[in-house]
């Protein structure tokens, strides 16, 4: 019987998160619609998107896209931020110059770890009270964070979705 409820929990939780896009008018990006039980909530892309991202970063960003997806809600949300370069080796500079400008840590993030996903080098730090995982996958740049408590689950959905498919 739990395992029932389970399914009729999960379904419910994608049909919210895919109302959630088509009532908002909100074009396909080929994002999740649902990462470690936490639906789809909220989407910003182009010129607020690219601003978001230039403003973390203090530099323009030199990705010809980006997304930020919200799951969840505030108390528990997990924020996606991706970004598409021109080509691979571009996402490769990008993400190397984040993990070298973070490899030793700051007064906001922890000392970065290098693990891996797949073939993949990932990064890994803590920070503002949330876990950070950052890669690679192609074109993309992909920048993970959530709460300690969501961490595991959210990245192995991420691990498992379609990546190839964000920002088309």
């Amino acid at each position: 019987m739990a395992s029932r409820l389970d399914r009729i929990s999960q379904l419910a939780t994608v049909l919210v998160a895919a109302l959630c896009i088509v009532s908002c008018g909100q074009r396909d990006h080929g994002l999740p619609l649902v990462l470690g039980g936490l639906p789809l909530t909220r989407v910003v892309d182009g010129d607020e998107a690219r601003k978001a991202v230039d403003a973390l970063h203090g530099v323009p960003v030199p990705a010809v896209s980006h997304a930020i997806a919200t799951y969840g809600d505030v108390g528990d949300a997990t924020t996606l931020y991706v970004s598409r370069f021109p080509d691979p080796e571009a996402a490769r500079r990008d993400l190397m110059r984040m993990a070298m400008k973070l490899a030793n840590g700051n007064a906001v993030f922890t000392p970065v770890e290098v693990g891996e996903m797949g073939s993949a080098a990932r990064f890994r730090t803590l920070g503002l009270g949330l876990e950070h995982l950052f890669f690679r996958r192609g074109s993309l740049v992909l920048w993970l964070q959530s709460p300690p408590d969501h961490a595991a689950s959210v990245q192995a959905d991420l691990e498992a979705a379609d990546l190839d498919r964000l920002l088309r």
